[in-house]
């Protein structure tokens, strides 16, 4: 089948496999450790930056101690995040116990590029400079699609 990027997870379940207990589907409110790593090592060569802000939804129920204990902002009138800021190496580290959950926005002091999750989301955002957003178009081992201003894009099922 054709994967673009107006694909629904249960398009891909139905033709892939029938029956919906085996088969992977991405966790939804944050970002897969192995897509962390690669597009944490991309942007990195893209900020002049050592300092990085992350956000965590503070609704997650095994937030570890450090991360439940940092400031908060509140995004919009509804979610409530928690503030950490440290080196890009802080956007590997699990924020929760079991680890199952990574930072959801990760944005350098100067502002270079975003990386953006929701708590309902599977994909990843990324927004940038034209080199930054092409080193990530173009990485081997990440699946990323050009999103242009004004483009619709389809809520995930």
């Amino acid at each position: 089948m054709t994967v673009d990027s107006e694909t629904q997870w249960s398009e891909i379940v139905s033709t892939a496999n029938p029956d919906p207990n085996e088969y992977y589907e991405p966790e939804t409110g944050t970002i897969e450790s192995s897509v962390a790593l690669r597009l944490s090592a991309v942007l990195a060569e893209h900020t002049q930056s050592s300092a990085f802000t992350f956000l965590s939804w503070e609704g997650y129920d095994s937030l570890l101690e450090e991360v439940r204990e940092s400031p908060t902002i509140t995004i919009g009138e509804q979610r409530v995040m928690h503030v950490r800021n440290g080196s890009i190496e802080l956007a590997l580290k699990p924020i929760d116990f079991p680890p199952t959950r990574l930072a959801m926005n990760w944005i350098p002091d100067d502002a270079a590029w975003f990386v953006g999750n929701d708590i309902y989301a599977r994909s990843v955002f990324v927004g940038g400079s034209v080199a930054a957003v092409a080193a990530v178009l173009s990485a081997p081992g990440l699946e990323a699609y050009l999103v242009r201003p004004g483009q619709t894009v389809v809520p995930e099922d």
